[in-house]
């Protein structure tokens, strides 16, 4: 699951993220919308057996995604990578 997201977040902040920063238009409704976007993405892109896990250990799916988006974006800072 997490390596899913990491590819997400990493997916979102190259087709995304990085050109609005360059043009210094990453603001507050930018970082709303990309966050939204990933969420989307991962829903997508995630496999039936892991919605059907998250599903029956959490109340809010969404919730999970994107403590797990926020987790990803701090451990790639942490690393150099945004």
């Amino acid at each position: 699951f997490k390596q899913l997201v990491m590819t997400n977040v990493q997916s979102t902040y190259q087709t995304y993220v990085e050109a609005l920063k360059k043009e210094g238009k990453f603001d507050k409704e930018a970082q709303e919308k990309a966050l939204s976007r990933c969420v989307n993405n991962v829903k997508k892109t995630m496999p039936d057996a892991t919605r059907k896990w998250l599903s029956s250990n959490h109340q809010d799916i969404t919730e999970v995604i994107k403590q797990m988006i926020e987790s990803c974006i701090k451990e790639s800072k942490d690393n150099g990578k945004n």
